[in-house]
């Protein structure tokens, strides 16, 4: 109900066009890093591990942290959701001038191609007993590409029914001085992102 609730409330705002982007400066690196370690804790209460990769220590530049700790966290709870007892959760950072590209794979049930087109539409489902392991909101990757499209992004899925999924975001990135990187915390205000996310997993 927390998550419901809350995901109503957000497409309330991006329907009314009230999210806007926030840019800051801070490493992107250390920042979704942040985020996939607090994630493994919850994943290994699960029986899932998850593993962070990057191609740099360090890239400093300007992002808007909610945004993409809202895309992120959208899909590692959908690759915790639909993953398999003892599966894995990869999630790679690349890192490049202009641009940055998160992939989030998972070695979980996967997604019928028949519904590959539509799942990133409001209120869709994934209506499969193969695939249906959780009932969702129908709103999570709805409101993972309005926020990809905000940023002026691309999302992709690479996905087949028993083989788990493969999200990858591309988002525009514009380099920074180090010397005015500010501390990017995993949790910006409020209430834990990461509760409200991850409070429809059981």
């Amino acid at each position: 109900m927390l998550k419901l609730t809350n995901n109503l409330v957000y497409v309330t705002k991006l329907d009314s066009n009230e999210i806007k982007c926030n840019f800051k400066i801070g490493d992107i690196v250390y920042f979704i890093e942040n985020i996939c370690i607090k994630t493994a804790l919850f994943c290994e209460e699960k029986g899932i591990s998850l593993i962070f990769d990057t191609n740099e220590e360090e890239h400093i530049g300007e992002f808007d942290e909610n945004i993409i700790e809202k895309i992120l966290l959208n899909l590692l709870s959908n690759a915790i959701k639909y993953n398999k007892k003892n599966g894995q959760i990869e999630v790679v950072l690349t890192c490049e001038e202009d641009y940055i590209t998160i992939k989030v794979k998972d070695d979980g049930v996967g997604i019928p191609n028949r519904y590959t087109k539509c799942i990133f539409e409001k209120l869709s489902y994934v209506d499969d007993r193969l695939v249906k392991l959780n009932e969702g909101s129908g709103l999570g990757l709805y409101i993972t590409n309005s926020l990809v499209n905000i940023y002026g992004g691309s999302i992709d899925v690479n996905t087949s029914l028993d083989e788990g999924s493969e999200f990858i975001v591309k988002l525009p990135f514009k380099n920074g001085n180090s010397k005015d990187k500010v501390s990017a915390p995993c949790v910006i205000s409020g209430f834990d992102p990461m509760s409200i996310e991850f409070s429809d997993i059981y």
